[in-house]
């Protein structure tokens, strides 16, 4: 399951990265009136676009097209990874075109006061100075792509497998929480397994923002996630002593109860003998 979530997050990242980058260069630098008018609003309107409609739209078009390019079911992370790729595409795209859009027009008109070219000013001069950002935004979308449950779910096949390879099923971690949460009953061991799934995940998803406030050097914002970080850690770790402390509980009294109904039937038995 982890395997399966890092596998897709970063499948999905690498390939939705090219696509918003070169956006973002377009919008910013290569039809900036363009961009801002039509391009722009057409990609945020993108990210309002529920996760349920990617999971249909892959499971018409991506798991099909696997199925005929590589045989099999068509479902697995490769898919899977399609899908999500589409999904945080507007996300970086946005974001990285505000990191491209707040590098000052000095840097841009020193370039090319010096002769460079356009595409030299923005290899040599634009991207290196909004990297932390655009790195900001692949974090994002990153941390966006690896908590996705229901398409996800919708197209990597939910085997409970190690994945053999990215045409195989497959499952994540939130393929298996939102599959099993509703079905097991509270204080069972299955339980109690899926919440310490969800510990993983938000611990993963906090390490994401993590990273993003390590990026961007801003130690009060680190404070106070560390706060939350270790009120979170308490919390779940209450709830998983609380789950195992009412398992147990129940098991000592289903014993108690268990050997007193054989204590009673002993006892009529012997009574009936007599």
């Amino acid at each position: 399951m982890i395997v399966g979530s890092f596998s897709v997050t970063l499948l999905s990242c690498l390939l939705a990265l090219p696509f918003a980058l070169g956006a973002s260069i377009f919008v910013v630098e290569v039809a900036p009136g363009f961009g801002s008018r039509v391009f722009r609003p057409l990609t945020e309107v993108l990210v309002g676009i529920p996760s349920v409609v990617f999971g249909l739209v892959g499971l018409g078009v991506v798991v099909p097209w696997m199925r005929g390019l590589v045989g099999g079911t068509g479902y697995g992370i490769l898919s899977a990874s399609i899908v999500l790729a589409v999904m945080i595409l507007p996300t970086v795209t946005s974001l990285s075109t505000d990191a491209l859009a707040a590098v000052p027009n000095s840097y841009r008109d020193g370039s090319y006061g010096l002769g460079c070219t356009r595409w030299q000013t923005v290899v040599g001069v634009v991207l290196p100075s909004a990297l932390p950002d655009i790195m900001t935004a692949v974090i994002m979308g990153m941390s966006r792509a690896f908590g996705e449950a229901l398409a996800v779910q919708m197209i990597i096949g939910n085997a409970p497998q190690m994945p053999a390879g990215l045409f195989t099923p497959a499952s994540t971690l939130t393929s298996v929480l939102t599959m099993g949460m509703g079905n097991e009953a509270m204080g069972t061991v299955a339980n109690d397994v899926l919440w310490a799934l969800a510990m993983v995940l938000l611990a993963m998803s906090l390490v994401f923002i993590l990273i993003v406030l390590v990026i961007g050097f801003s130690g009060f914002f680190l404070l106070v996630f560390l706060v939350i970080l270790v009120v979170f850690i308490l919390f779940f770790s209450f709830r998983a002593f609380r789950s195992s402390r009412l398992f147990s509980f129940e098991v000592d009294l289903f014993r108690k109860n268990e050997s007193r109904h054989h204590s009673n039937d002993h006892g009529h038995a012997d009574q009936e003998c007599q």
